[in-house]
């Protein structure tokens, strides 16, 4: 290949390394976008769970109550309340275990999509100085072709006292 089609294959390739980066980073946006999304439905699925469990609590307490009830104990004193109560702190922390791990699953989705960001801007960086420098090389490449193809001018000679020299030429 010649160094003319050298030097310009050298901006074009400079170019299509900076597109790519700007290529990686837009994808790498997208799939955080995701992420965050995914962290966004995973909150809600947690909340949804949570809200059943409470249901199911309150559907077991009043199937209590109701048993109790129906065999003549009172249940807002004795066995009958402690059983609600011990069914309701369970609930409690089946709620709490639920909203937990949702809330952790949340976390490493987004920090996810900040380690995708991140990536996405190294990529463009990355691919930016790899095409500037691929341009800066295929500009120097053209510089020094079109820098051959022209001749230098000879140097004016001065002729003084101690003989001539060109480097005495007040003219150069």
């Amino acid at each position: 290949m010649g160094d003319f089609a050298q030097a310009i294959f050298g901006g074009i390739e400079g170019g299509a390394q900076i597109a790519m980066g700007r290529q990686q980073r837009a994808l790498a946006e997208h799939n955080a976008k995701i992420a965050e999304l995914d962290a966004q439905q995973v909150l809600q699925d947690a909340e949804q769970q949570a809200f059943t469990e409470l249901q199911l609590s309150r559907i077991i307490v009043g199937e209590q109550k109701a048993g109790f009830a129906a065999g003549g104990v009172v249940t807002t004193t004795g066995t009958p309340a402690v059983l609600a109560a011990q069914e309701a702190a369970m609930a409690a922390q089946r709620v709490g275990s639920v909203m937990m791990q949702g809330q952790a699953e949340a976390s490493s989705l987004r920090r996810g999509a900040d380690a995708m960001r991140f990536q996405g801007r190294s990529a463009q960086l990355a691919s930016t100085v790899g095409g500037l420098t691929s341009i800066g090389r295929g500009a120097f490449k053209t510089s020094k072709i079109l820098g051959s193809t022209t001749k230098p001018k000879p140097a004016k000679t001065t002729t003084g006292l101690a003989g001539s020299h060109s480097s005495m030429d007040l003219y150069l």
